[in-house]
């Protein structure tokens, strides 16, 4: 579910009951996610109290944080949309999927007051669990590219078009990215005193090559040439966020490195466009304990905390 450069036209974001999630026929024939099957999975069979799906909603993350605000629903309680219709990225870039072709989902988190490992690194791990989940479907390894993009290497020539590998990109393509927001503190009394976090993750699953809406974009069937079952994609997805969530909460110190290890900014030379259009560029060394990248420069390491990292030149296995 890859973003453009340039976000669309914001729309308000319907209000979402948590407790009226419905899934209708597909007009295009697309299956519909299967809520009953995600519920045992997740909820009876899980960690989750609470699994919901809607057909149509503008974010799921800005619905969760809606719903922190008016209803405080509880720890672990996962949102999932057959379609959004003003879904985010980072930096409110617009992201795009037709409907019933994606996972789109959004957990509401409540870390401890003061966790053993940063809030900052929640994303990555995210990014860690969407690489172990997407494993099970792809053929080729599922890496990190820092700070929040999940990508996978191109397919071999016979399972889809040959493109021009786009710059900085190389022959990976993004299959999935990660959004995580802090809910406004209103939600904190009802919630138990714990303040509320929302992570959203979206993957690209359906799509086939010609459908996807930018060339460093892939989804998992462009990328298998398969079209799985995206209650099961979805399942498993949910299932690794969970846990490798519980593994943070409990300050695994091996969470860092396995990020690390599956990072693809680490090792390799990158451009870092900071927001307000700086860039910086330098070896990728390390990932230091809050999650920011840290580049050897000409002027020496420099820790970076937000931006966009891109190879400069092309990333091999």
């Amino acid at each position: 579910m890859p973003s453009r450069p340039n976000p669309a036209p914001s729309s308000p974001n319907r209000s979402v009951s948590l407790d009226s999630a419905t899934s209708g026929p597909a007009s295009d024939g697309a299956a519909a996610l299967r809520l009953d099957c995600l519920r045992r999975a997740l909820v009876q069979g899980g960690r989750f109290a609470q699994v919901d799906v809607v057909d149509e909603v503008g974010s799921t993350n800005a619905a969760l944080l809606a719903a922190v605000r008016d209803s405080s629903p509880p720890h672990l309680s996962a949102l999932l949309a057959e379609h959004q219709t003003a879904g985010r990225g980072r930096l409110d870039r617009a992201w795009e999927a037709a409907p019933r072709t994606s996972v789109l989902a959004s957990v509401l988190l409540r870390p401890p007051p003061d966790p053993p490992l940063a809030l900052s690194l929640l994303a990555l791990v995210a990014g860690l669990a969407a690489c172990r989940a997407l494993a099970a479907f792809v053929p080729s390894v599922p890496r990190v590219v820092w700070p929040n993009d999940v990508v996978v290497a191109a397919p071999p020539a016979g399972l889809a078009p040959a493109l021009h590998d786009p710059p900085g990109w190389g022959r990976w393509r993004k299959i999935a990215g990660i959004l995580v927001q802090a809910a406004p503190h209103t939600g904190a009394e009802k919630g138990g005193g714990r303040a509320a976090i929302v992570l959203g993750v979206g993957v690209n699953v359906t799509q086939t090559p010609r459908a996807l809406p930018v060339p460093w974009a892939t989804s998992v069937r462009a990328a298998s040439g398969q079209c799985p079952d995206r209650t099961l994609v979805a399942a498993a997805l949910l299932t690794a966020v969970a846990s490798h969530y519980e593994a943070w909460g409990r300050g695994e110190p091996h969470l860092r490195p396995m990020v690390e290890a599956r990072c693809l900014s680490v090792g390799q030379d990158v451009a870092v466009e900071q927001p307000g259009g700086a860039s910086l560029t330098g070896r990728g060394i390390c990932l230091d304990d809050d999650g920011a990248l840290v580049l050897a420069t000409p002027a020496g390491r420099r820790a970076v905390v937000a931006g966009d990292a891109r190879a400069l030149r092309k990333i091999l296995d």
